[in-house]
């Protein structure tokens, strides 16, 4: 299979373009298109799990420092829920230096930012989506 913009197979690109990529085909794969307001998904079942385990086994070592970022509607009560979402999956309490939160110019949407925090394996990171599922004011993450 190769990049549909640049045609390259996967092991003649970077890092950086396989991470692109792989986000193109599983928005692909949701159904995704510009005109959506859903919530985007990029682990979404087994098979983009297994996927997602590849492409991060490439790309990262472990431990590393890294950022969430959810946004969604919402006040403090939504900023305080992403921050302890976070917490719950990484098992401890997220300082607030780490924490920022960014309104929508519209003010409807509220984006939150946290990190840097720990991340000692990939498992972690699997658990943070999978937290941060539980909310459902959220409509993107990362």
């Amino acid at each position: 299979m190769s990049d549909r913009r640049s045609g390259k197979a996967p092991k003649d690109m970077s890092p950086k373009e396989q991470v692109r990529e792989s986000l193109a085909q599983a928005a692909r794969l949701q159904g995704r298109d510009a005109g959506t307001k859903g919530v985007q998904v990029v682990m979404g079942d087994e098979d983009d799990m297994d996927k997602w385990k590849e492409l991060d086994a490439r790309v990262n070592e472990y431990p590393a420092w890294r950022n969430f970022k959810a946004i969604g509607e919402g006040g403090d009560d939504f900023r305080d829920s992403v921050v302890a979402l976070v917490g719950a999956a990484l098992g401890e309490s997220v300082g607030e230096d780490c924490v920022r939160v960014r309104p929508s110019s519209g003010g409807k949407y509220v984006a939150v930012d946290v990190g840097p925090v720990l991340v000692k394996k990939p498992e972690d990171v699997v658990a943070v989506f999978t937290e941060l599922r539980k909310e459902p004011r959220i409509r993107w993450w990362m």
